[in-house]
């Protein structure tokens, strides 16, 4: 879709899917076919299947119920799940993609039918906008009226959670039946935001490179923590620019973190710039159904400037673009994510890609969602948010266009 004009924000599509990424590199390896089927040996078209390793692969499947992805690199650790409106959903792991030529097809997919929950999720009486609902596996995130609806649960005695920044984490536990609506409203309790700037695993910044962020967030009412927020469900949890590797134990943390209800936003960085490794941080995003390129993204709308990058492609109506005409990233690496994580900010169609492949065109530069209790979300960028002067005219990075508005925006949703 063309934009006519470069203030007036749109609505990208989304969410992501079917995509397909790598590590950055030519991938050798065997294609995966997975086959979905209704608990009576039926074929299931329209599954959503995303597999989540070194590779990160996804889509629907076919007439036939089945879906094949490739080339897969080889590795010992994929986890596969399968998403479907009123079935139950699954997710299987840890699975061995061998090497070979031949593809590689695992043991069929037999999805039961769901039962579903339905109802609002409120605060003082009015609707929370934006909450994440789930079960720990299935999840849902609320509409402008605070409505969610749950189509893949399992049947019995559930455990449901709901959750946003700047609220507590509400639990109710419910009995639910096959086939069957239930309809319950689950109460947040407001609280005092919390985000944690994570620089432990960053390589070219510093904490004193985001004072100006930092205080403006202060002084907007959030309380900047000084450890990891551990399994608190009413925190954004900001990683910066990692060079190094996450240990399995780290990584664990994070995924925890988020299935509990929390928010996690990795900022990332262009073909290591600030000594940002992507191999480092797809290792943990892929965990989450997201990915990072290691590539760089530049735009010809600034004949002076090229490298600036002057977003004005947004998701419309979405509470983290409202009211931001514009987002200036100095560079930026494309990000994706696989269903139903989407698309949150995209360049115009005159920026251009000049690693991995010269491809030009809109490029997706924030992306994310919910991942079963919380949210995760991936931006290739962090230079848009330091004190740094890049443009060269007396105005930190943080204050160029709507950068302030949108992070906090970010953290908010």
């Amino acid at each position: 879709t063309q934009n006519p004009d470069p203030l007036q924000p749109i609505g990208p599509s989304a969410p992501l899917g079917p995509v397909y990424a790598d590590v950055g590199f030519e991938v050798f390896g065997p294609d995966v076919v997975i086959e979905v089927r209704r608990g009576d040996g039926r074929p299931l078209e329209g599954a959503w299947v995303r597999l989540m390793g070194p590779s990160l692969a996804g889509g629907k499947t076919d007439s036939s119920g089945r879906l094949t992805l490739g080339p897969i690199l080889p590795a010992v650790d994929y986890r596969v799940c399968v998403d479907a409106s009123e079935f139950v959903s699954v997710e299987r792991g840890p699975i061995e993609i061998k090497p070979g030529e031949e593809p590689v097809r695992l043991e069929p997919f037999d999805l039961k039918p769901a039962s579903r929950v339905r109802g609002r999720v409120l605060s003082a009486g009015v609707p929370v906008v934006g909450a994440v609902v789930s079960d720990g596996m299935s999840h849902a995130v609320t509409d402008n009226g605070g409505r969610y609806e749950l189509r893949s649960l399992d049947s019995g005695m559930l455990t449901l959670t709901a959750g946003k920044p700047r609220y507590s984490l509400a639990t109710r536990s419910v009995t639910t039946e096959a086939g069957q609506w239930l309809e319950t409203d689950l109460t947040l309790v407001a609280t005092t935001p919390k985000v944690y700037f994570d620089h432990r695993f960053a390589a070219g910044v510093e904490p004193e490179e985001m004072s100006i962020l930092r205080q403006y967030l202060s002084g907007r009412g959030w309380q900047l923590l000084d450890t990891s927020p551990g399994q608190s469900g009413d925190a954004v949890w900001v990683a910066l620019v990692p060079g190094r590797d996450l240990s399995a134990v780290e990584q664990e943390q994070v995924l925890n973190f988020v299935a509990q209800g929390g928010k996690f936003v990795l900022l990332g960085d262009w073909a290591g710039n600030k000594g940002f490794r992507t191999p480092a941080a797809n290792a943990l995003l892929h965990r989450l159904g997201l990915h990072i390129s290691p590539n760089l993204i530049r735009d010809f709308a600034d004949a002076e400037r090229p490298s600036w990058l002057n977003v004005a492609r947004f998701r419309a109506d979405h509470p983290v673009s409202a009211g931001v005409n514009a987002l200036r990233l100095f560079s930026s690496a494309s990000v994706f994510g696989l269903y139903p994580m989407m698309s949150l900010a995209e360049t115009g169609d005159r920026a251009f890609r000049v690693q991995s492949a010269p491809v030009q065109g809109i490029q997706v530069v924030v992306s994310g969602g919910a991942f079963k209790g919380g949210k995760a979300i991936v931006v290739g960028d962090v230079s848009a948010f330091l004190d740094e002067d890049m443009a060269g005219r007396g105005q930190a990075n943080i204050d160029e266009a709507d950068n302030k508005r949108f992070f906090e925006q970010l953290l908010d949703w």
